[in-house]
């Protein structure tokens, strides 16, 4: 029976090394459409849910400085998703720094006032509302490319997802506090990607 274990771990070995990765640039053009799907959703369910706030022309530089946070944000985690879309990449650096953000993030919602876990709440359900399209498009985009670590591939797409959904709900948000805007919006970008790290696994496979 071992002998037969040992068999079916060598043959698993040698498809994971034989397997060829996509073309970088078909990588990149796959990954810039479900992007630009995923925004492009994301916009428009925010606009058809809780729609623009009412002064986004008089606030628009706060406005402007949430969709740049939020853009930034999804580029530096865009990196590591086409890091982690070839097979059999690993970035243990990576999964660390995300572990210890996840970590973070759990003992600032734990010492944060009752109020603003109340607030908190439709900040978070709002962006994963607008996060679901991307995260759609962008696990389509990344099967194509045969991912064998998927729940750190799945915890960078739906932080990616994320993102693109917090670009959406940036043009309705109507709190400009810069402390609790990186709290509500972090929080809910991380939320995504511990959902995007569970999906993973299944969604994934290929």
């Amino acid at each position: 029976m071992s002998s037969e274990y040992r068999q079916t771990d060598d043959l698993i070995a040698n498809l994971v090394a034989s397997a060829r990765s996509v073309p970088e640039n078909r990588m990149t053009q796959r990954l810039a459409t479900s992007l630009g799907l995923g925004v492009a959703a994301a916009i428009v369910l925010q606009l058809q849910t809780i729609g623009l706030r009412d002064d986004a022309l008089v606030m628009w530089t706060s406005v402007a400085e949430k969709l740049v946070a939020c853009i930034v944000m999804a580029g530096l985690w865009v990196w590591l998703l086409r890091k982690l879309a070839a097979p059999g990449t690993t970035y243990r650096l990576q999964k660390s720094a995300a572990l210890g953000a996840l970590a973070v993030a759990a003992c600032v919602a734990a010492f944060a006032p009752s109020f603003e876990l109340a607030a908190l709440k439709g900040c978070v359900s709002q962006v994963l509302l607008l996060a679901v399209p991307a995260f759609i498009a962008i696990v389509f985009a990344l099967r194509a490319s045969a991912p064998t670590h998927l729940t750190e591939a799945g915890f960078a797409a739906g932080i990616v997802a994320g993102a693109l959904g917090a670009v959406g709900y940036s043009l309705g948000c109507t709190t400009d506090d810069t402390t609790i805007v990186a709290f509500r919006f972090g929080t809910a970008v991380l939320a995504c990607g511990v959902l995007g790290a569970l999906a993973g696994r299944w969604v994934l496979r290929w």
